[in-house]
C-alpha cells in the first residue's frame, strides 16, 4: 500500500492531494532538513525586539552561542528557521512583520541557514510568503519540544552533530 492510499484510508476518500503534492518525495527530502525554532532557541523571546544570540553552557564548562550551534549543525544538515509567529491564527500583516524582523536578526548575526519558514529568497532579497503557516516538516527540531533549547538538550544535539 502506498502512502497516499494509507492517507485516504485513514482520513477518507474525500481527501485530495494538492496538484504538486508527492508524499514520498516530501518524506525523502525532509530527511536532510533540520527545523530550528527562533524564539527562545536562537534568541530570548521578546515582543518588541530581539537581543543577542542565546548562550548555552555545557557540563564541560564550554559555552556556545546559538549561532555557534547553527554552524555545527549546518555541517550535517540543511537548516530552516521557523517561529510560531508565522501562525495562521495571526493576521497576515503581523506575520509579515515578524518574518521581516526574524530575517533582519538572522542576517545581522550571520546565521548559517538555508531557509526561513514564511519567507522566500528571490532576486537577492527575502520576501514574505503567506503560504507558510504552522511548522515545517523536518527530520528533527531544535526547540523547546524536541531537542530542548536548554543546556542539556543543546549539549546532546552538539554531541550528535559532531559524530
Amino acid at each position: 500500500m502506498n502512502l497516499w492510499k494509507l492517507v485516504q484510508k485513514l482520513f477518507g476518500r474525500g481527501v485530495k492531494p494538492l496538484a504538486d503534492f508527492d508524499p514520498v518525495r516530501m518524506i525523502q527530502e525532509r530527511e536532510r532538513w533540520w527545523g530550528v525554532d527562533f524564539d527562545g532557541t536562537l534568541v530570548d523571546w521578546s515582543l518588541e525586539h530581539f537581543g543577542q544570540p542565546k548562550v548555552y553552557k555545557l557540563t564541560t564548562g564550554r559555552q556556545f552561542t546559538s549561532i555557534d550551534v547553527l554552524h555545527l549543525l549546518r555541517k550535517k544538515r540543511q537548516i530552516i528557521v521557523y517561529s510560531c509567529r508565522v501562525n495562521a491564527s495571526q493576521p497576515e500583516a503581523e506575520r509579515a512583520a515578524a518574518c521581516s524582523m526574524m530575517t533582519s536578526w538572522l542576517q545581522k548575526h550571520h546565521a548559517p541557514i538555508d531557509a526561513i519558514w514564511g519567507m522566500r529568497f528571490k532576486n537577492g532579497i527575502w520576501e514574505f510568503c503567506a503560504d507558510d503557516v504552522g511548522k515545517p516538516v523536518c527530520a528533527g527540531y531544535w526547540c523547546d519540544l524536541s531537542y530542548r533549547a536548554d543546556n542539556a538538550g543543546t549539549e546532546q544535539m552538539i554531541k550528535e552533530s559532531a559524530v
